[in-house]
């Protein structure tokens, strides 16, 4: 599990968030088979009540559990819980439910939907046998998320794999490209800006694929932060 910790002020004092995230693998088949779910909708219930439930049980705790497949980085979810505590603390969210806002901000999306149908969990008939590959993150307000992280583990049976979200390749960096709608053009401003040459010609493979995946992030970066100047307060 990666961990990392937000220093932010709450009400004039300084208190600290504990993350924790990872990318997991979850046999859909024996989830099935442990708690008679009997089809994808009650997958996803299940899913979704045990978020509730743990997020009941530990006091002043955001728990999502997601699809990694357009994460570029554990970056990008670090700096997208950052900007949902922002969003809540300023009164500019989107979402009443903080883990609903990460979603959003993950997603660079406006609409609740849209961040669903994108970084939702997804459960394909087809592959029931071959484990689910998902990301969880845990914010908490106590250094409580390996204690978190336990009780997931074991309803869940997952198998942990941080390469899921940290091993780069050009088919995903491909991916993640048309998701986010990043041009040639927004890639080569942030190369130039970083004193670096950018090949348009076969892109993916004639530029350092490091270099691709962090002008990649930088552009993310940029659309959550487009993301929060389109918000307007919430009255009080």
């Amino acid at each position: 599990m990666i961990q990392k910790t937000i220093s932010v002020k709450t009400q004039g004092k300084n208190i600290e968030i504990y993350l924790g995230f990872d990318g997991i693998r979850v046999n859909i088949k024996n989830l099935k088979d442990k708690y008679k779910l009997q089809d994808n909708v009650d997958i996803i219930d299940y899913f979704v009540n045990l978020i509730s439930k743990f997020e009941s049980q530990y006091n002043q705790t955001t728990i999502q559990i997601f699809n990694p497949e357009f994460v570029i980085s554990p970056e990008h979810i670090f700096t997208a819980f950052y900007n949902t505590h922002k969003a809540f603390s300023d009164k500019k969210n989107i979402s009443n439910q903080k883990n609903l806002e990460f979603l959003l901000y993950l997603s660079t999306k406006r609409q609740i939907s849209e961040a669903i149908k994108y970084f939702g969990i997804k459960v394909d008939e087809k592959k029931s046998k071959t484990p689910l590959e998902l990301t969880y993150l845990i914010a908490s307000y106590e250094n409580n998320v390996e204690t978190i992280k336990e009780a997931l583990t074991q309803s869940l049976n997952i198998i942990n794999d941080p390469t899921i979200i940290t091993e780069k390749s050009i088919a995903k960096l491909q991916k993640i490209i048309d998701y986010f709608k990043i041009s040639m053009n927004q890639l080569e401003i942030i190369f130039h800006s970083n004193g670096k040459k950018f090949n348009e010609d076969d892109a993916f493979r004639n530029n350092n694929l490091n270099d691709l995946y962090e002008a990649c992030l930088e552009i993310i970066y940029e659309k959550m932060a487009f993301l929060s100047l389109e918000k307007t307060p919430k009255p009080e």
